[in-house]
């Protein structure tokens, strides 16, 4: 587990080839680009999530060949248009029950 992190780069979290991971309650702002990338993952749980700035035409969580993955109660900006993006082959059970809150 990970707490009080200080800001360090301008870019969101990146996950490649992970297993069983869950991001819940954190806030992401970014200075350009996604908040979560996730790539090759299986299970993946993104619940209470929410970042203060958007950028514009870019997503604010994209998932490449994810497996088993839910996303809820996030809280995003009833402007952003661009809040999930899915894509990949071995993409399966992706899950919400979000809405623009």
């Amino acid at each position: 587990m990970m707490y009080d992190l200080e800001p360090m780069a301008g870019a969101g979290f990146f996950l490649k080839n992970g297993k069983n991971i869950c991001f819940h309650g954190v806030s992401i702002t970014t200075r350009q680009g996604s908040s979560i990338h996730a790539e090759d993952v299986e299970g993946l749980e993104i619940h209470s999530f929410k970042t203060h700035k958007s950028h514009k035409d870019t997503y604010l969580i994209e998932l490449a060949n994810v497996q088993r993955a839910y996303i809820g109660s996030c809280f995003t900006n009833p402007k952003d248009e661009y809040f999930v993006h899915v894509e990949g082959e071995e993409t399966e059970i992706i899950s919400s029950d979000n809405s623009k809150r």
